[in-house]
């Protein structure tokens, strides 16, 4: 019976092994007018952020990757040859990229001329993906990644509201469509997509649950559909108390949020290596230095880990982030984002002084006069 057990753990042993071994891949095939030589791939899990080049060699290029749970990735063509570097560097809209999911098994995809145009020939989660952003005009971004350059090199008030004016009509106009798609596709992955795209950062729980209960289960029992679930779960409600947390600042003392009572907070979640959130602390310096005298602050929690602490260190710097700033440096397994159901950044939360959750998603320049109608309320 004895050797029984011990054949039988080496059996468990050896399946773990091999299931911790297998790997996954990535094909692509491509036409002889594309003219590239190599191709990159991008992407982050548990916070970390992994690169890997291939050389495309006659018309055909491989990627092997971990075995993961659904996650986006970016691949890009290099049509220079001058490396990644070069081509980080360019403006969004002027690489040749294609964001689409990976995930276990085989993926295979053909190019033609671009790999924005590329075709999925194996993976219907990419099919599906493919379909949705032709639903959502895909192409409709270019004019908001020119906003945004625009933004970032004038700094003026004319360029921000251009480019949130258009940012608001370009989400107006896709809520229904992604609300559709998660409706009408439930035994695809993409429907959780779709419907966290709907549902915003802070979702209206009565709406979202019943159509995120409708996806089917195996769809839902991924690390994606887990943490949307966490998030449907959340215990951030406008008009309750927030949750209180203590995590260590940048010099390793712990930081209350009870300890900021009295004043108007807003949380800020955000990371070193997150460009939407990098891009958004300009106007959020801004609006600070003009409310700091008010009785208002910000609290920083970083998605930072110890592997990007320097980084984060250096953000705060760089980016003249003032305010204090906390982490326990766990990437996403962070204890205040597990706790406020975070999942994606940038996000934040707005507090009152007496603790309560005022407002959620708030952009910078809406902060004085959610503050200022506060007071009158109260």
């Amino acid at each position: 019976m004895r050797k029984t057990i011990i054949a039988l753990l080496c059996l468990l042993n050896t399946i773990n092994l091999f299931a911790q071994s297998r790997s996954s891949s990535l094909e692509g095939t491509v036409s002889k007018s594309v003219n590239a030589s190599k191709v990159y791939l991008m992407y982050q899990d548990e916070g970390k952020r992994y690169v890997d080049s291939a050389m495309i060699d006659g018309l055909k290029f491989r990627f092997r990757y971990k075995d993961l749970q659904p996650l986006l990735g970016t691949l890009i063509l290099d049509h220079d040859g001058k490396g990644l570097k070069y081509l980080l560097k360019k403006p969004v809209d002027e690489v040749d990229a294609l964001k689409f999911y990976l995930h276990w098994g085989e993926i295979a995809l053909t190019i033609t001329d671009s790999a924005s145009t590329a075709v999925f020939t194996k993976s219907s989660t990419n099919q599906d993906y493919t379909q949705l952003k032709k639903l959502l005009n895909i192409n409709a971004e270019h004019k908001l990644y020119a906003l945004s350059a625009r933004m970032q090199k004038t700094h003026s008030l004319e360029s921000e509201r251009a480019y949130v004016a258009y940012y608001d009509s370009l989400k107006a106009a896709r809520l229904p469509v992604y609300k559709k798609y998660a409706t009408d596709h439930p035994n695809s992955l993409i429907a959780v997509v779709a419907l966290q795209e709907y549902a915003g950062a802070f979702p209206d729980t009565a709406e979202i649950k019943p159509i995120f209960n409708a996806i089917a289960q195996g769809v839902k029992n991924n690390r994606m559909g887990q943490e949307f679930k966490m998030l449907l779960d959340s215990k951030i409600t406008i008009g309750k108390p927030a949750p209180d947390f203590t995590q260590n600042d940048t010099k390793g003392q712990p930081v209350s949020l009870a300890s900021f009572r009295g004043k108007f907070v807003l949380i800020d979640f955000w990371a070193s290596w997150c460009e939407p959130c990098r891009n958004v602390n300009p106007r959020l310096v801004k609006v600070y230095r003009g409310l700091k005298n008010e009785n208002f602050t910000i609290l920083g929690v970083s998605a930072d880990g110890e592997d990007t602490k320097h980084a984060w260190l250096k953000a705060i710097k760089d980016d003249d982030l003032e305010w204090t700033h906390v982490s326990d440096l766990k990437h996403w397994s962070n204890a205040v984002l597990k706790l406020y159901g975070i999942n994606a950044i940038p996000q934040n939360v707005l507090i009152d002084p007496t603790g309560v959750v005022l407002a959620k998603n708030v952009e910078p320049e809406e902060l004085r006069g959610l503050i200022e109608q506060a007071k009158v309320n109260k």
